[in-house]
């Protein structure tokens, strides 16, 4: 593949970007869904107890800013554009360290010690990777 240079940096670097953004929705979107359940386990509660309507109605306000709808749009957006460059452009190794590393949020060091290698190694492949997916 032959690209001029600058566009190609400028494209690793989106790449880059995009991934950590990726991971980023990622984490959110599993810690807003474990606070949604434990809100609404806690709206269940003060339902039934004897809370004053004013508390009752900033718990529910509460509740309506913890939304998942925005993040997990974004989050689409992005696993449909990476994922199908994955496939096209990755090994099946590159391929479950990128689904480890930007999708599940897995540390180097948990995917090293999960494909027996290093940490370091684990770096370079992901820096392969982000530039295969540019």
């Amino acid at each position: 593949r032959m690209r001029k240079e600058g566009f190609w940096m400028k494209n690793k670097a989106q790449v880059h970007n995009d991934l950590n953004r990726l991971k980023e929705l990622s984490h959110k979107i599993q810690y807003f869904a474990e606070a949604e359940l434990k809100l609404n386990k806690l709206c269940v509660v003060i339902e039934h107890s004897s809370a004053s309507q004013k508390a009752k109605s900033r718990f529910n306000s509460c509740i309506k800013k913890v939304s998942l709808q925005k993040h997990l749009e974004e989050f689409n957006d992005l696993m449909i554009k990476y994922s199908s460059l994955a496939k096209e452009r990755l090994e099946p190794l590159e391929r479950a360290i990128f689904i480890d590393a930007y999708i599940n949020g897995a540390t180097l060091k948990e995917i090293a010690e999960k494909t027996y290698y290093s940490e370091s190694g684990i770096k370079k492949k992901l820096d392969k990777i982000i530039i295969k997916l540019s």
